[in-house]
């Protein structure tokens, strides 16, 4: 027997049997089970809508983004556009700044590519040049002496096999030093992602509160 206590959400469960233990057994398994149905039906509706809901959330951010994309990419192409209709020397500055964040990240990017391939080929050389680095310059110069001197000893030889060993021990310097530089410029160029967005929104705030037309504003 199942009965509702009153107009509460209690239920009580009663079970009849010649074997009081028995009668026991039964009710609280049936006000297990219960109980179990009760919790993975609300987990499952809680579930869904989380679902639900993080379908929606990965839609709007997508939205936004694109529209953010869009106001981005409309600014920097009318840059001049909107300088001269505005008249604010404040927009002219926040688009040399702008500017001046993206070139050196281009320059940034252009300098790791090179020095990556020049790593990847093995000319070290070239790598610290590219990198403007003097400890992997010097690194690389005496990497090029050990291979002047393995090739003039004797093959096979003790000597060739100790100066082996030195330039497997240099090469390992020449990649963690190349890595760090490497890292370095990273950093460097987080940095100008992190002015490239300030500037950007900056001008944004600023354009906004300009004189622009209705028409530009739009």
């Amino acid at each position: 027997d199942v009965r509702r206590r009153g107009l509460t959400y209690l239920i009580a469960i009663s079970v009849s049997s010649e074997d009081p233990q028995r009668a026991a057994e039964i009710a609280n398994t049936y006000a297990k089970i219960y109980l179990q149905r009760q919790v993975a039906t609300k987990t499952s509706s809680t579930l869904d809508a989380r679902d639900v809901l993080r379908r929606q959330i990965e839609t709007a951010q997508a939205e936004l983004a694109s529209s953010e994309q869009a106001v981005n990419t409309f600014i920097e192409v009318n840059l001049a556009r909107l300088e001269k209709e505005s008249g604010d020397p404040a927009i002219a500055e926040l688009r040399r700044s702008l500017q001046e964040a993206q070139a050196q990240k281009q320059q940034s990017n252009t300098l790791i590519a090179s020095a990556e391939g020049a790593i990847r080929s093995g000319d070290w050389e070239a790598a610290a040049a590219t990198l403007e680095d003097t400890a992997l310059a010097e690194l690389a110069r005496q990497r090029k002496q050990l291979e002047q001197r393995i090739n003039a000893a004797t093959a096979g030889s003790a000597e060739v096999l100790d100066l082996r060993s030195e330039l497997a021990k240099l090469e390992e310097d020449l990649t963690s030093q190349s890595v760090a530089t490497i890292g370095a410029v990273r950093q460097e160029m987080s940095a100008l992602t992190t002015r490239e967005s300030e500037a950007r929104d900056q001008l944004r705030s600023s354009l906004l509160q300009s004189d622009l037309s209705a028409e530009m504003l739009t």
